[in-house]
């Protein structure tokens, strides 16, 4: 069962100065650069589950580290990114470059990796949208912001020209058959209200801008261009370019409105046009139209097709539902050629003769001639719940379907772990056993595989937590036999002993969110899920300390400054402090009806504490007596975070980003 309280995103309250606390990190020398690095992986595996050996005990995709973003957040996981890559530019079939979500610019060369920004002039960054390579190796690239870059003959991009906002704000671009960018997107007219379809053309200062405010399309867009002068806009209208550089319309393909959508001229006197399931044509440039089937889930946004390319006699179309492949005499015949439910593509190109393909969620795909869909950076699993540090300082993370991602010094490695839900907590045990917890799931995992955990119960009788035994563990905590603890859904309550896992007797109505563990040999557990419970562990034996008070609301999360003081939190920022005299009193952190989701903090050495907890998309932090958190917003468009924990001087965030196709692990300097 996923954890249901993560369902509500906040806006910034009195956010921070990110550039400052990015100099800040990158001063300490704790992040990474702002230019990225090169990882140590070539090729990733493909996508029917073969990878290379990472060079260590787990075997499994390899993820390069990434670079610190310009709003003061490390994307650590997944490669290149948690958010999305809309548009990409082959240099050849072994080198590439991408752009996407943040601005965020990133080039593969041959194994190597490097990711950077480019320099948008807003804050925070906006979509780079656009992406081209001209003849001479020059790239071009647009953001939705309506900022151009022109890449420096010395590396690096500048920005050249900048329209403002209000006047043009672009969706897609194309390199025209003269080797010049088309800008197309949503044309504002700023004397009167009217919102219609723009084109742009020019390297340098835009011109010939084309815009068309009246009717039909008061509020349409480009959504597509074509390299031979079509153009695609989201009224369902095409366009074609005339030989004095004016546009005109070519054909109404009615029907509806287009939430995206590509077009191609497959020969001189046919163009594709392709947007959801039901809504694909041939155009033929007289003006004729015909409809036809292009196989898709739905017509929702994944249901939906964004590019188009020729490959030989074939037409390749990309998009939500994957890549089909389609032969150009017969639209009605196309086979799927690559799918995946959590990996929405966006664009494709073209390689030397390689097909290469981007998606919102990171991933970045390779189709060599004669050979399959290969990842080159596969891209984010669709949540990511757990964190773990171990003691040499590299990182475990659990995610959906089983997914055990490992940091290590050469990038992260992932592995499934077969039959298995979400993992959800990840401990190692002073015997040096890693364990993992989740839905349906507690096992060891070691390098053969993992070992479910047989758990005797109170009446003496076993039992295992696999699939199809309907019991679900939230949190795990704890190194040490005796007090290491797992808890979870109607009132289970675990606890190692250094030989078995054994259960402690709890009320099934309780249901447990998370557990804190002491270096004194205490212990906290907390309740949500229609509950509200805190029990404690002495070093002996657990109690209810539940307050009596009129409040239900659920408790999600606890973090102790000491083996008997706690805060505990969660529905609406309802908390208790637990006190080392046994007292309790209320405490919330911040300020507001927030709902906390996930806490950490630390002791100072001047003995003053430190709390950080998660808000929806909001990181609240919180000094001293404890009152008017800072709340920091975690980048642009993050998404609902699911945990936070503090290592070292380092706070790191995890959850799944706003589109629901992929997950993230964010990095923050805690030490500024």
């Amino acid at each position: 069962m996923r954890r249901w309280w993560l369902t509500s995103a906040l806006l910034c309250g009195a956010c921070f100065d990110f550039d400052q606390a990015a100099q800040v990190c990158r001063d300490s020398g704790r992040c990474e650069s702002a230019d990225g690095g090169g990882g140590e992986a070539a090729d990733a595996g493909t996508l029917d589950g073969g990878a290379p050996d990472a060079g260590g005990a787990d075997a499994g995709t390899l993820y390069a580290p990434i670079a610190f973003t310009s709003t003061g957040f490390a994307w650590d996981y997944p490669f290149p990114m948690g958010g999305g890559l809309t548009a990409l530019a082959p240099v050849d079939d072994d080198e590439l470059y991408a752009v996407g979500d943040d601005d965020v610019l990133v080039h593969y060369a041959r194994g190597a990796w490097t990711v950077s920004h480019l320099p948008s002039p807003w804050d925070p960054p906006t979509t780079a949208r656009c992406l081209l390579r001209f003849a001479d190796g020059g790239l071009w690239a647009f953001d939705t912001s309506s900022s151009a870059y022109l890449s420096k003959p010395g590396g690096g991009f500048s920005v050249f020209t900048q329209a403002p906002p209000t006047a043009m704000e672009a969706s897609r671009c194309a390199l025209s058959d003269q080797g010049l960018p088309w800008i197309g997107g949503k044309k504002h007219d700023d004397p009167t209200p009217s919102i219609g379809p723009g084109i742009q053309e020019g390297v340098l200062a835009p011109r010939d801008v084309w815009y068309s405010p009246g009717p039909p399309s008061t509020a349409g867009f480009v959504r597509a261009l074509d390299p031979s002068g079509l153009a695609l806009v989201s009224d369902q209208r095409v366009l074609q370019r005339l030989a004095d550089g004016g546009w005109t319309e070519l054909a109404n393909l009615g029907g509806g409105y287009y939430p995206a959508g590509a077009i191609l001229r497959v020969d001189p006197s046919t163009a594709w046009v392709v947007g959801s399931d039901d809504s694909s044509f041939v155009v033929t440039l007289d003006g004729g139209v015909t409809r036809f089937p292009v196989p898709g889930p739905s017509s929702s946004f994944t249901g939906t097709w964004s590019s188009l390319l020729s490959d030989g006699p074939d037409v390749v179309i990309g998009g939500g539902p994957g890549v089909l492949r389609c032969p150009s005499a017969d639209p009605s015949a196309c086979t799927s050629e690559y799918g995946d439910p959590h990996r929405t593509l966006f664009a494709l190109a073209r390689g030397k003769s390689a097909l290469f393909a981007v998606g919102w969620n990171g991933q970045i795909l390779r189709k060599p001639p004669d050979a399959g869909w290969q990842a080159l950076a596969p891209g984010a699993r669709t949540h990511v719940y757990a964190l773990w540090q171990d003691g040499d300082g590299t990182l475990w993370a659990g995610a959906d379907d089983g997914w055990l991602l490992h940091r290590t010094a050469s990038g992260w490695v992932e592995r499934q772990l077969p039959g298995t839900g979400t993992i959800f907590g990840v401990t190692r045990t002073s015997g040096g056993t890693l364990w993992v917890a989740g839905d349906e799931l507690l096992a060891s995992v070691d390098d053969v595989g993992p070992v479910s955990a047989t758990i005797e119960r109170p009446d003496g009788g076993t039992f295992t937590l696999e699939p199809g035994s309907g019991a679900s563990l939230n949190s795990i905590a704890g190194t040490e036999p005796g007090n290491t603890w797992a808890v979870g859904m109607k009132g289970l309550l675990l606890g190692w002993d250094g030989t078995t896992w054994r259960q402690v007797p709890v009320p099934p109505s309780v249901s447990f969110s998370e557990v804190w563990v002491s270096d004194g040999g205490t212990a906290w557990a907390v309740g949500g899920y229609n509950t509200r419970a805190v029990y404690f562990f002495d070093g002996a034996a657990w109690s209810d300390r539940t307050p009596t008070s009129a409040s239900s609301k659920d408790l999600f999360t606890v973090w102790g400054a000491g083996p008997r003081e706690v805060f505990v939190t969660g529905f609406e920022n309802d908390g208790l402090h637990f006190l080392p005299d046994g007292g309790v009193k209320q405490w919330a952190l911040g300020n507001g009806n927030f709902s906390v989701s996930s806490m950490t903090g630390r002791v100072r050495g001047d003995g003053g504490i430190e709390l950080w907890g998660l808000m929806g998309d909001l990181v609240a932090h919180a000094r001293g007596p404890l009152a008017n958190a800072t709340l920091t917003q975690l980048s642009t468009g993050v998404g609902y975070a699911n945990l936070v924990r503090l290592y070292g001087d380092t706070l790191w965030v995890t959850g799944p980003r706003y589109d629901g196709n992929s997950g993230f692990v964010v990095s923050l300097d805690a030490g500024r």
